[in-house]
């Protein structure tokens, strides 16, 4: 049997360089015999998921029993424990056949811990003839209550028997937690791992992190008190920094440098795409971008010397995965609605990236044309006024300057782009053409941008 699935297997779409690290975290879960509980941490938008589902299947190609949980889809049940069970009694023996088939006494006794209604929201695949539920559970569950009931009748003062039912039926449930769940849990591990080299079932649980913060609490209590035992491995794949802030809001600062989550996470690792990964997926999926009526000369607005503006925006400002994707499909999205409108590819990339990330100064660092604006035309006008008059040298290094900045923009037809000019004695043409295009130039791109993100869900 395969130890790790080779990159033509399932990493054959990896543009993140998460291959290595995925054989990596293989060998340590290999390497696990006991109860354990690591997390795998990434800040938003670093591919966490992708990197989950790949790994998820290396590791069955390797020989694990693996189940996967979506927290966020399970947050609506508001027990983990429902949550937990729900997976397990969903998952498939290695033969493939329902649960019911690999449980020895065929019998869960979970009634005392869930109850009649939500035991109905753990039963998947036909597990739910493997299930107890009897309307006297509390019962089944202690023995003793009819005792309690027989003394309850005794008390003649301060104490109904409803509400010995409920402590009754409270000891019943601490019951059935402290003492049968854990034998059925382990009869549910027995039963999965049938077939297997190992009785570890590694269980991956993703979205962590968007979950309500009471149910993301609750869910990590739920799983180091009630599945903490041996073969159980839990991955958590989480950002690490918010999931704390949420303890800490919730429960206070503990003692100086105490981290909360400490208490439930054995051991942290850390998911980094390569740095050059991030800037090969920017290129990978931008490179696909058609425009129908580029600005001008395409060697200039567009899509080679987009991606070139790209790969440095992307390893200067870093942004997420997720912040490259989410520009990517507002940019595909604005030249398919805008196809009989001039675009200048870069100027839009860049545009967008400086919204995504929320920081100002983008454009203008990456793409000088940018700079076009009104304010900044006419200040260079002023500039070269005064130079005229002095007969100064200074006209040269403002000439420069000019090209360097807005030559790619000079010579554009005027009638095409809704600017118009009149030749002057003191001004040379091309700045005349920049003073008239600076109105128009970056407006008309963002009004671009505003459509599509009113439209953009």
């Amino acid at each position: 049997m395969k130890d790790t699935v080779d990159g033509d297997g399932v990493w054959n779409d990896d543009r993140l360089g998460y291959a290595e690290i995925g054989t990596a975290f293989t060998n340590i879960v290999k390497s696990i015999s006991n109860s354990k509980v690591i997390s795998i941490e990434a800040p938003f938008g670093h591919g966490k998921t992708f990197f989950r589902r790949r790994w998820a299947e290396e590791l069955k190609a390797s020989g694990e029993l693996v189940i996967e949980i979506d927290a966020q889809q399970s947050d609506h049940s508001g027990d983990p424990l429902i949550t937990f069970m729900g997976a397990l009694l969903s998952a498939k023996l290695k033969s493939g056949e329902p649960l019911s088939k690999g449980i020895k006494d065929k019998t869960l006794k979970l009634g005392g811990l869930l109850g009649r209604a939500t035991l109905r929201a753990v039963l998947r695949n036909g597990a739910e003839e493997l299930i107890e539920v009897g309307a006297d559970w509390a019962k089944d569950q202690c023995p003793d209550i009819e005792q309690i009931d027989n003394t309850i009748d005794d008390l003649k003062e301060g104490l109904s028997k409803a509400a010995g039912n409920m402590i009754a039926s409270h000891l019943a449930a601490e019951r059935a937690r402290v003492q049968e769940l854990p034998a059925q849990i382990d009869a549910i591990r027995d039963a999965l791992t049938q077939g297997y080299n190992t009785k570890r079932i590694v269980i991956i649980i993703d979205e962590l992190d968007r979950c309500r913060p009471e149910y993301a609490i609750s869910l990590l209590e739920s799983m180091k008190l009630i599945f903490g035992r041996g073969g159980f491995v839990f991955f958590l794949m989480v950002n690490h920094n918010y999931l704390e802030s949420i303890a800490r809001h919730r429960f206070g600062t503990g003692k100086q440098d105490e981290l909360y989550l400490e208490k439930f996470i054995d051991l942290r690792l850390r998911l980094t795409p390569k740095p050059h990964m991030a800037t090969l997926l920017a290129e990978s999926v931008f490179k696909d971008i058609s425009v129908n009526l580029p600005y001008g000369d395409v060697g200039t607005f567009g899509v080679q010397p987009m991606l070139k503006y790209l790969g440095r925006i992307v390893e200067a400002e870093k942004p997420s995965i997720r912040q490259i994707k989410r520009v990517h499909e507002r940019i595909d999205l604005l030249t398919r609605m805008y196809r009989d409108h001039p675009i200048d590819l870069p100027l839009l990339v860049a545009m967008a990236f400086e919204d995504a990330l929320s920081r100002e100064g983008v454009v203008e660092k990456y793409l000088p044309r940018g700079r076009l604006t009104p304010e900044s035309i006419a200040n260079w006008g002023e500039q070269y006024e005064e130079a005229t008059r002095e007969d100064s040298l200074q006209m040269m290094d403002l000439d420069e300057k000019f090209e360097e900045n807005f030559g790619e923009l000079v010579g554009l037809a005027p009638e095409r782009y809704g600017y118009n000019f009149s030749k002057e004695e003191t001004l040379p043409s091309p700045y005349q053409q920049m003073e008239a295009l600076a109105p128009h130039y970056l407006s008309v791109h963002r009004r671009m941008l505003n459509g599509v993100m009113e439209i953009q869900v």
